[in-house]
């Protein structure tokens, strides 16, 4: 195989997972078992006030058993975190001509490697057993993603054959995120202060804007990458 086939192999890996996460996260949220974090009694996922951790409990907040959703959780976080680690081994093969896009590319996907790492890190420690543990790989997600993610802005807006519109697909992805989060410092309820339904939605719903927004935008640069590759 050579390099630009293993290269669209792993593009092709990292959208099939793309795909898988949203189907599979969807079919947990089917089998979760009920409860929130303020009100145990509520009946199965509720979209607007369950965080997607809660998937991956192997107790939900019922005190119910929640294998099947827990299974699906860690399968689906599992394969994500190995193909985000895929994709950033291919990626930098765009940014080889200058030195300093192939020293970024390079620090970038360093970042990428350890956010898939550690995306794979949340998939085997549930919230409910492992909580500090959970939260800190969490915020080291974040957080190595927006690194990751920046330093790929840069590469792409400098190298002049790779199409700017993917890096305005990141910046928006970034933006939305920033803006939600500063937000949520300012003029919500802190998470561990939070005591009822209102309050914790406003915590829930931001998550499922900032993931999904992350893993739309994530598929759109994914087949970019991979066209590029094909033209």
């Amino acid at each position: 195989m050579n390099l630009k086939n293993w290269r669209e192999l792993f593009f092709i890996l990292c959208m099939i997972s793309t795909i898988q996460w949203f189907i599979l996260t969807s079919v947990a949220m089917f089998f979760y078992t009920g409860g929130t974090r303020v009100d145990p009694g509520a009946p199965g996922y509720s979209f607007w006030a369950n965080f997607f951790s809660d998937l991956g409990r192997t107790k939900s907040h019922s005190g119910k058993d929640n294998t099947i959703s827990y299974i699906l959780f860690t399968i689906t976080f599992s394969v994500g975190g190995i193909c985000t680690i895929l994709f950033a081994i291919a990626f930098p093969y765009f940014f080889t001509e200058i030195k300093i896009e192939r020293q970024l590319s390079i620090i970038g996907s360093f970042f990428i490697v350890i956010m898939g790492i550690v995306t794979i890190g949340i998939a085997f420690a549930p919230w409910d057993i492992y909580v500090e543990e959970h939260d800190l790989l969490a915020f080291i997600e974040g957080l190595t993603s927006s690194i990751g993610r920046m330093l790929y802005i840069y590469v792409i807006f400098h190298n002049k054959k790779y199409p700017n519109r993917y890096a305005f697909t990141y910046i928006i992805a970034l933006a939305i995120s920033g803006c939600i989060l500063i937000f949520l410092n300012l003029f919500v309820v802190p998470l561990e202060y939070v005591s009822t339904t209102e309050e914790l939605m406003f915590w829930t719903t931001a998550q499922k804007i900032i993931v999904y927004t992350g893993y739309i935008s994530g598929l759109i640069i994914i087949y970019g990458a991979w066209k590029q590759l094909k033209s």
